[in-house]
């Protein structure tokens, strides 16, 4: 069973990653449902691009967790999330939220724009410096794989105590 899901979602991967090359991706054209959510991302500074990802990201709010996972209706965790959701736009990203945060460009708090990865650290211990990541949304807010995806405010004392930095691709 779970080699079957697999071989299902590695073929979906694949049609994804071939119709991102040919530039015509639901998630790259603005294909996405619209959310209660996308009026932070519509009023905030930043890319069309960066923000056609942040409301991408906002329809799979309430999908859920699954550690290793990489599957935005199925389930994902943290770098899953942010992994597929990059992929669907074209995007070539590590799959894991350490190597993710080591291949960007840092990008400075006060600069962050929707679609720019936000990285935590000591969410749990993990031996690496990263140990979660979301997806900058603006507003302080942002949505990212917990159990299930959410939308978060990232000014929370827990979020703040764990903030790493931001990234951009």
């Amino acid at each position: 069973m779970a080699k079957a899901l697999l071989q299902q979602e590695q073929k979906q991967l694949k049609q994804l990653q071939a119709q991102a090359q040919r530039g015509n991706t639901a998630a790259a054209t603005g294909s996405y449902t619209t959310t209660n959510y996308t009026s932070v991302i519509e009023n905030a500074s930043g890319s069309d691009m960066g923000k056609r990802l942040a409301k991408y990201a906002c329809q799979y709010i309430g999908n859920p967790y699954v550690a290793g996972g990489t599957s935005l209706t199925n389930g994902a965790d943290c770098s899953g999330f942010t992994f597929r959701i990059y992929s669907d736009f074209g995007y070539s990203i590590p799959r894991t939220s350490y190597e993710q945060r080591s291949c960007g460009t840092g990008v400075d708090y006060s600069s962050a724009q929707p679609g720019d990865l936000i990285f935590f650290t000591g969410t749990y211990d993990a031996g690496e410096p990263v140990t979660h990541i979301g997806i900058y949304v603006g507003n302080g807010q942002m949505i990212h794989c917990g159990h299930p995806v959410q939308y978060t405010s990232i000014n929370s004392p827990y979020w703040q105590s764990h903030f790493y930095g931001f990234g951009r691709w």
